[in-house]
């Protein structure tokens, strides 16, 4: 019999990788990456000192360059120093709090890889956001991109809505799965491709919508808690992010997962994101579960190549054990 629990058990944590020393995770992948916004680095952070002391602009560690930022003391996010695993953050305050630029970037993505190293404090209501894309004066979801926690009020992190153009859901439509507590860290990946739109938190898959959709994201105007649409900023999100990346397309498992677990041993955050060249993720989905079986199966029981698992040229039941034994052990 398939243990699943086994093979789930077999997934790295945060703490394991950073207890190895392997440098693997050591690094961001930097490919087709267009947003860095990293508080840990005091080379890319502005901090304003009179009074509380708060995040004035954060430098775009990417190739591409770019910044934001927020002039007005009053509307600039707090600075929270060892925040994280000893790492410092941000904790906007859902009333005005927000870090922006106006004419970020001229240059639109395709598709887009976004991840937010983020701890929802509270939800009431209104759409908060975590980030935001759009065209000058354009509705984000319909030029660019949001990520918000909803529009009604939430005692816990239940919510996640996610719109752009390539899939408009009027009144928003909720991406989570599973419920948490506010205050908690998380790894919130957004995968919003040519081909589908899924949210993945800690490394387990939750909602995914697939469709056909080659609409572009514009990327004109930034914002990190909050949004623009229907005329003017709004939905100002009562979060802490301690860093975000945005990749401007898609990217293969072991490139995403390498920089997933780069913040999940940076943070210390335990996830479920499987190291580099996982065997039992047959169908490369990112994650090991019955559907890694079923899809062999099926390969072996039709004799296509890739069944050949201990690639020897020979397809038999050897092939089958292997599988079923890298499987069982997870990775």
């Amino acid at each position: 019999m398939i243990n699943l629990k086994n093979a789930c058990a077999g997934m790295v944590s945060a703490a394991a990788i950073a207890a190895s020393g392997t440098t693997g995770y050591a690094q961001v992948v930097e490919a087709n990456l267009r947003m860095w916004f990293d508080l840990s680095d005091a080379a890319t952070v502005t901090l304003d000192t009179s009074g509380m002391t708060t995040v004035s602009r954060l430098n775009n560690k990417a190739a591409s360059g770019g910044f934001i930022a927020n002039t007005v003391k009053g509307e600039q996010p707090q600075w929270l120093a060892g925040e994280l695993n000893g790492h410092p953050a941000m904790r906007f305050d859902g009333t005005n709090d927000v870090l922006r630029n106006t004419a970020f970037s001229s240059t639109p993505m395709a598709e887009a890889t976004i991840y937010m190293v983020v701890a929802p404090m509270s939800d009431n209501g209104g759409f908060p956001a975590l980030l935001s894309l759009d065209v000058s004066g354009g509705n984000d979801y319909l030029t660019g991109i949001n990520v918000d926690l909803g529009e009604g009020f939430q005692n816990s992190f239940s919510y996640l809505n996610i719109e752009g153009p390539k899939l408009i859901t009027p009144g928003g439509r909720n991406y989570r799965t599973r419920n948490g507590p506010f205050g908690d860290w998380h790894i919130i990946q957004v995968n919003y491709w040519s081909t589908r739109l899924e949210l993945v938190i800690d490394g387990v898959h939750e909602g995914r919508v697939t469709f056909t959709a080659p609409a572009q994201i514009s990327t004109q105007e930034l914002r990190i808690g909050a949004r623009y649409y229907g005329g003017g900023e709004r939905g100002y999100a009562d979060i802490k992010i301690a860093e975000a990346l945005v990749y401007d397309s898609a990217a293969d498992c072991d490139a995403l997962n390498q920089t997933a677990l780069y913040l999940a041993a940076k943070y210390g955050i335990s996830t479920t994101y499987l190291p580099r060249g996982c065997p039992a993720d047959f169908n490369a989905d990112c994650t090991v579960d019955f559907f890694d079986y079923l899809d062999f199966v099926d390969a072996f029981s039709t004799g296509r190549t890739g069944a050949d698992f201990n690639h020897d040229s020979v397809l038999d039941f050897f092939d089958y054990l292997d599988f079923v034994d890298a499987f069982s052990t997870g990775c």
